[in-house]
């Protein structure tokens, strides 16, 4: 397990491999969310799916150690790469969501901001930042104090919503700033000194039902809600076909990724990028 004492200024041990620093967090996020979403991740298309895509664009990488995932949530992706042989820390400003990624048997778990934990400048060899950046209002800044605490050569994972036509009130309930292309997310990463060695869209079979049934009837006005009977029918398929149908899909956009094929679109994005040597932050 990683000693974090050995990477980090301003953490400290509350209990066996949970450890809390203070710091305000600037990522917009709803209290509810962790409990919400932990009621449903583990048998969600969606949830599954995102994580079966990243191990799958990740496992050509060699392990780095340690990962740190910023804004882990409630550890599920974190589970998903522990599992398949990454050493993980999971780093999460929401308490609820940290305790659930330490109750899932994930260590070390930080509950804290990024900012605030004090890394020290060049420890950090990988970094996974899963649906987190759209959360962000700064994400240039965000991203330029990230690589100033990677490795020269270190390695950065990404996920985030795409296609602002795909916009909805859900976007507004869930604390989102935006919604990207694979071109601005791109240029946003390069600017800052990543370069960007793979992106893909994936989810491509939700960018019409989005449209339809979120983006339309929030520019008419109506209202979304963060119900758990509702999101769970939005994530969990009953019907035989649909998830057969899902399924298909799934496994399809899978192969894709394993194989760094680029999808043209999706309602996500997926990056891998490396630092690059000088550049914002790294001096």
């Amino acid at each position: 397990m990683t000693d974090l004492r050995e990477i980090t200024t301003n953490t400290v041990e509350s209990s066996p491999g949970f450890w809390e620093t203070p710091g305000r967090s600037r990522v917009s996020y709803p209290d509810s969310g962790h409990d919400l979403y932990a009621k449903i991740e583990e048998l969600s298309f969606w949830f599954l799916h995102r994580n079966a895509c990243i191990l799958s664009a990740v496992t050509g990488v060699s392990p780095k150690k340690p990962l740190i995932d910023i804004g882990g949530g409630n550890g599920f992706v974190a589970k998903c790469l522990t599992e398949a042989g990454w050493n993980t820390v999971v780093l999460e400003p929401g308490y609820s969501g940290a305790r659930k990624a330490y109750d899932r048997g994930l260590r070390p778990v930080i509950v804290g901001d990024f900012d605030s934990v004090g890394f020290l400048d060049g420890v950090i060899p990988a970094v996974g930042i899963f649906d987190v950046l759209e959360h962000i209002n700064d994400d240039a800044d965000f991203l330029i104090g990230v690589r100033r605490k990677m490795h020269a050569d270190g390695y950065m994972f990404v996920t985030v919503p795409a296609f602002g036509i795909l916009w909805s009130e859900e976007d507004v309930i869930a604390g989102h700033f935006r919604r990207y292309s694979l071109s601005t997310i791109t240029n946003l990463v390069e600017k800052v000194g990543f370069q960007v060695i793979y992106g893909t869209y994936f989810f491509s079979f939700l960018p019409i039902p989005i449209f339809i049934l979120r983006a339309i009837p929030g520019f008419l006005g109506f209202k979304a809600t963060q119900e758990l009977n509702e999101y769970h029918g939005k994530h969990i398929f009953k019907g035989k076909f649909a998830g057969w149908l899902i399924g298909c899909f799934c496994s399809v956009e899978k192969f894709f990724i394993s194989k760094h094929f680029k999808i043209p679109f999706g309602s996500s994005l997926l990056i891998i990028a490396k630092n690059t040597a000088g550049g914002p932050g790294c001096d």
